[in-house]
């Protein structure tokens, strides 16, 4: 049995790139209508109103074939002997992309505020057989918002408490306002918590507002997407990353349920180069 990617996980990273626009567009139409409308929103209301524009963006990425169409490109680099093949084409058929928000009941569950999961295809090569499913990858996150006096909130006594042992999968999620009218929202922030000897670190960087490697959201999908950051581990993302009761943002690639390419897929024999594939398409501005 083959495998090919990050470790034993298929490399999407076109794939990736088109969820990440999706997700770039959602924030610019978060950050337009902040500044009109929500001056001054909280962290919750930012990740619900942020929800519903990352839906409808992948819908429409879906919908115009950009998520299929990146998937294929992904296979194609995965598997370059089948490049031509129809099989390939079969595997990417009706790939979508689209994002749930699990509603908050508590947060005494895991001490943190969202979770954050990406659901998105596994290819394994049984040499004459391709077999999809899903692979699931995942960070817990504590959403932070830059107060007007300017300080990040301090963390609690339970995240204090429950946060070091979660390093590995722990991000801090940053939202700041640029001016003091709070309407202007800057693209929102990351640091990933697995460089803190402590959780005496994590509280420094928030009381001195210095961050030592922040990252851009089209990193942290990357990053989760194609296995290199995050945990995979199955009781630990629904114990503590996406537990019932806690809100969880989760993105999930997949096929739907009438056009599921099924358990096994064989491959009888590579193709001769047909149609040269497309350009990949852009999304809408």
């Amino acid at each position: 049995m083959r495998y090919f990617g990050s470790g034993n996980i298929l490399n999407i990273c076109n794939t990736l790139w088109v969820v990440a626009e999706c997700w770039a567009k959602a924030e610019e139409s978060l950050r337009t209508e902040i500044k009109e409308d929500y001056p001054g929103v909280n962290e919750e209301f930012i990740t619900q109103m942020f929800h519903g524009k990352l839906a409808r963006a992948l819908r429409e990425a879906s919908e115009s074939g950009c998520v299929e169409q990146a998937f294929l490109r992904d296979l194609e680099i995965a598997f370059p002997d089948l490049c031509y093949s129809s099989e390939l084409r079969t595997v990417a058929h009706g790939l979508f992309a689209d994002v749930t928000l699990h509603r908050r009941k508590t947060e005494r569950v895991t001490g943190g505020d969202i979770g954050f999961m990406i659901v998105r295809p596994q290819i394994s090569d049984h040499v004459h057989m391709l077999q999809p499913s899903l692979y699931r990858r995942g960070l817990l996150c504590q959403a932070k918002i830059k107060r007007a006096d300017g300080r990040w909130g301090p963390l609690t006594a339970r995240q204090k408490e429950v946060f070091p042992a979660r390093f590995q999968y722990l991000a801090l999620l940053l939202y700041r306002y640029e001016d003091q009218e709070r309407r202007i929202l800057r693209p929102f922030q990351w640091q990933l918590c697995n460089s803190a000897s402590s959780i005496t670190d994590v509280s420094k960087w928030l009381s001195g507002d210095k961050f030592p490697s922040p990252c851009t959201s089209s990193e942290i999908i990357d990053g989760v997407g194609n296995a290199r950051i995050g945990t995979d581990e199955a009781t630990t993302l629904h114990g503590v990353v996406v537990p019932t009761g806690n809100p969880a943002l989760v993105i999930t690639i997949t096929w739907p349920e009438d056009a599921w390419p099924g358990s096994q897929v064989h491959v009888y024999a590579t193709r001769e180069p047909q149609n040269e594939l497309p350009a990949l398409t852009q999304l809408d501005a």
